[in-house]
């Protein structure tokens, strides 16, 4: 593959945020079989004879790059065939990309013959329709938004090919090194959206982001009943500033689809979201910014936004206009192919709770598994690891974990952590994170039975293992980690947010964390015919040091830290006590009081967010699973029929939902479907093939 395919670029443009289109043609007849091979630094779009034929790179590290495999014979006509590629080449790091080389190969294979291939005959141009440079964050970790300018013409469509030149080729770019491990997406109809508001606007700043301008805009609604039944609709307003907000009537993920008319060449600005708390689409929030722009043309524009997918459930619309007709304006969803086993409890509520973690999960999944996919789309190993836990019951579906272990696994660091996000250059880490890592790929393993991916994974679980050993000091525990590059986070609660101890020596979390992986680790070294006589020893000398260490015997609870006045007391921290072991010869009263009521009832401690639920459930269910089997069903009930009975559509990342994060919380996190775990561990469900 790729015997005759060069990497190409613009021989004169190489700045970040960058979009370039490139065009190439060969004959074909619409009989013919075939295959296209492509592969980008950063994303792409592809349009075959004019119509969009597919999109989306799968985000991977440059020193692993991966290729898509497409069909293409249903897009091929008989004689000449144009194809045009728009390429967006984001250059700035981010949590969900790592800076490489711009660049496109490219190959058209037919009955075992090479079509059309990449080289310096491949034309190019900057793209007119979308603008180039603008560098907009939406937020840090997402990357940039995007302008487009629909008075311009575009390679996906009729355009004068004056400015069309050779391309270059990049030799220091290697090949594409595998095929794109898991699926394409598929690409569904468009949403049904109702116009829930309408009116004028005024903008109050001159300054700032489009996003902050809406924010802050002073709103003048119109009466909804003035509006018309049918959805296509006319809009008019002397003071040509519009605004419509569009219920997608869910959460939902996709790419922008809009086909509207205006009476002139005009401005819009575009913002979305996943409430109306703020009467209107929170926009700004601190340093994010959700916002993009359209430059229409006077009369019709439609077009379709493969390269930027939003996470929302609201958009809204502010532009400068005098009369616009709304033909439509919303989103095609993207989703990852998956067959969702059928499930029922027979009780109407956990059926429905199970119904919501499907959706939360489907839209957590995309190239990779995602945290949530409207702030971030960024693949954590803890958020995944509760995601692909779920998804073995709930799809029995392999590839997509294994693609996401072997990319985490790719990333590795020198110092033999994992980075906090994959695919990511960021510096920082997460050491408890880099922990759970090894867990994910031994449930893998139990679920699936692939030996083969236990084996990829395995020099990077080991290099995890090293490091925290060589942490370990002459009294028998892990010291924390220190510097810029660590972040000692656990969740978001005081004491276990990474801040409130940073000088502490000794951490009850990393330390019960260390012995509980330990576990899937030995499994994994057995499974591979590796010893486990040192890390067994490891465990059961960390297991007493802990209980010495830690344990309050007076209160019959682990303690947070040995070092300050403060006795404080975590929830994550007495479970993962549990889990490893090291309360095994305790009387676990007390602690079995803190973990079912989370800290909040008789014996008071530092509670544990609905991340970290799942140790949790499974510590009270290691110490008597008949006995607290109703309690973990209970509290599941109490805790997802109030965000039910508060319009989720999918679950929140913590119980506070929007409010959060000072009014940045995600309405839709993977890690929230815990509950289609439990309900096929605890319930089974009625479906006999589980």
């Amino acid at each position: 593959m790729f015997s005759k395919a060069k990497w190409v670029w613009h021989p004169k443009i190489e700045t970040n945020d960058t979009y370039i289109e490139f065009f190439a043609s060969c004959e074909c007849n619409h009989s013919q079989e075939a295959k296209m091979r492509i592969s980008v630094d950063s994303d792409y779009s592809l349009y075959i004879n004019g119509k969009l034929a597919a999109s989306g790179q799968y985000q991977d590290y440059p020193w692993n790059r991966s290729f898509d495999e497409i069909d293409i014979s249903e897009f091929l006509k008989d004689g000449i065939n144009t194809f045009g590629f728009v390429v967006w080449y984001v250059g700035d790091s981010n949590f969900m990309y790592c800076h490489g080389e711009p660049g496109l190969i490219y190959e058209i294979e037919s009955d075992g013959q090479i079509l059309l291939a990449s080289d310096r005959n491949t034309l190019c141009r900057k793209s007119k329709r979308y603008v180039s440079g603008r560098k907009q964050w939406i937020t840090p970790q997402l990357g940039y938004g995007f302008c487009l300018d629909m008075t311009k013409d575009f390679i996906g469509e009729s355009f004068n090919s004056d400015e069309l030149v050779k391309s270059i080729e990049k030799p220091s770019m290697p090949l594409p090194l595998h095929l794109r491990e898991n699926k394409k997406l598929i690409l569904s109809d468009r949403v049904d959206t109702e116009i829930v508001c309408q009116g004028t606007y005024s903008f109050v700043d001159a300054e700032g982001t489009d996003g902050a301008k809406m924010q802050r805009a002073s709103l003048s609604f119109s009466p909804l009943s003035e509006m018309s039944d049918e959805y296509c609709q006319v809009f008019s307003n002397p003071s040509g500033h519009i605004f419509l907000i569009f219920d997608l009537k869910c959460e939902t993920a996709g790419y922008l689809d809009f086909d509207i008319e205006t009476d002139r060449e005009c401005k819009a600005v575009i913002g979305w979201g996943e409430h109306l708390s703020d009467g209107r689409c929170r926009t700004e929030i601190e340093y994010r910014d959700f916002s993009s722009v359209i430059h229409l043309k006077k009369g019709r524009n439609t077009f379709l936004q493969p390269l930027r997918r939003l996470g929302l459930r609201y958009l809204q619309l502010f532009i400068e206009t005098n009369s616009v007709k709304i033909n439509y304006f919303g989103i095609r969803p993207t989703n990852y192919p998956l067959n969702v086993l059928p499930f029922s409890s027979g009780n109407l509520l956990w059926d429905n709770i199970y119904d919501v973690c499907i959706n939360t999960l489907r839209l957590c999944m995309h190239e990779h598994y995602e945290d949530c996919p409207w702030r971030e789309q960024s693949l954590y190993t803890l958020d995944s690891r509760n995601q692909m836990l779920c998804g073995y019951y709930a799809f029995k579906e392999y590839e997509f974990p294994r693609s996401a272990l072997r990319l985490i696994a790719a990333g590795s660091r020198k110092d033999g952590l994992i980075p906090i996000t994959a695919p990511t250059d960021c510096n920082l880490t997460i050491p408890f994170f880099s922990l759970i890592y090894l867990v994910q790929v031994w449930e893998y393993y139990e679920h699936c039975g692939d030996k083969k991916t236990v084996e990829y994974c395995f020099p990077a679980m080991e290099k995890i293992v090293e490091k925290f050993l060589s942490l370990m000091d002459k009294n028998g525990l892990l010291v924390n980690f220190y510097g810029e590059e660590y972040w000692n986070f656990y969740e978001w609660q005081p004491y276990l947010d990474g801040e409130t101890y940073k000088d502490t020596k000794y951490d009850l979390c990393i330390n019960a964390a260390f012995s509980y992986v330990l576990d899937s680790y030995m499994n994994s070294c057995a499974l591979l015919n590796k010893s486990v006589d040192k890390f067994s020893k490891i465990k059961k000398a960390l297991n007493k040091t802990i209980k010495d260490k830690f344990f309050d015997n007076e209160k019959g609870l682990f303690r947070l830290c040995i070092e300050h006045d403060e006795e404080k007391i975590s929830v994550l921290g007495n479970a993962l006590c549990i889990l490893c072991g090291a309360a095994d010869d305790v009387d676990t009263t007390s602690i079995e009081l803190l973990l079912k009521d989370n800290g909040e009832g008789r014996i008071k401690g530092i509670s544990s967010t609905i991340s970290m639920f799942i140790y949790r459930y499974d510590a009270l269910l290691k110490i008597d699973e008949n006995k607290y089997r109703e309690d973990v069903l209970s509290d599941i009930e109490r805790i997802y029929f109030y965000m039910l009975k508060n319009g989720a559509t999918a679950f929140w990342e913590t119980i506070k939902g929007q409010a959060d994060f000072n009014n940045a919380g995600s309405l839709c996190h993977g890690w929230s479907a815990l509950p289609v775990y439990y309900y096929w561990k605890l319930c089974g469900g009625k479906n006999s093939d589980i």
